[in-house]
């Protein structure tokens, strides 16, 4: 891939450093010291091929929450299978469209600093697993597990870290839990689309779902897109 290129383009989203490496090794070496929010790497190098770099990778437990991104023009579904693997988060296709690269690097960092320690919508977000817990126990499932359990607590995350009110946590997760049930559908119910599901929402307020949870939901609109539409995208590859 045209590195120049690609770094140009990802430094135009807000918030994004871009650090480029020629050098297989040394991009692991780095990787390895100093844990970026996410990872794009070419399949086609001339010392390692993508799929080994990411198996590499993975091997280290500090990298199992970055996203990596591989960068290809193979088309063939056994390498997307063996990176897929080896633990490729996703893909982006080359001759690449620089709209979609920039939507998708975005949304992977979003979800990427939700989920980051050392990011405060992520001490936020241990308040979640009491509601998962109290679920699971309810449930007998395992707390956390599926997409949609993942998906639900960076909807509620990123609003509670809007709002600075921890306890609001349990009214949150019932707008979260709303929208994510319709958007993404549940076993008997079809899903909706997302404007669906938003309206759904918003006519539910002051009745069934805070008023005030749905407020904060509405204002945060463009990243509960983003976190959508990224696990939309993991689970079309």
């Amino acid at each position: 891939m045209n590195r120049i290129l690609l770094s140009s383009l990802i430094e135009q989203i807000e918030g994004a450093t871009v650090v480029g490496f020629d050098n297989p090794r040394e991009a692991l070496e780095r990787l390895f010291e100093d844990p970026p929010d996410i990872v794009l790497v070419d399949q086609m190098m001339e010392r390692m091929s993508g799929v080994d770099f990411i198996r590499e990778a993975r091997a280290r437990p500090a990298i199992d929450a970055i996203p990596i991104v591989m960068v290809t023009s193979n088309e063939r579904k056994e390498i997307r299978e063996q990176a897929l693997e080896a633990g490729a988060t996703d893909f982006i296709a080359k001759p690449f469209d620089t709209s979609e690269i920039k939507a998708r690097v975005r949304n992977l960092m979003t979800l990427r600093r939700a989920s980051d320690p050392r990011s405060g919508i992520a001490g936020i977000a241990e308040l979640l697993a009491e509601a998962f817990s109290e679920q699971d126990r309810r449930s007998n499932q395992s707390a956390m597990r599926t997409p949609s359990d993942r998906r639900v607590a960076a909807y509620a995350a990123v609003m509670l870290q809007d709002l600075g009110i921890p306890d609001l946590g349990r009214r949150i997760m019932q707008v979260a839990m709303t929208f994510d049930a319709l958007a993404a559908g549940t076993p008997g119910r079809n899903a909706v689309t997302l404007d669906e599901a938003r309206a759904h929402v918003v006519a539910e307020a002051g009745g069934k779902l805070d008023r005030n949870a749905v407020d904060t939901f509405l204002r945060n609109w463009d990243l509960i897109e983003q976190i959508y539409d990224s696990s939309a995208s993991s689970r079309d590859i």
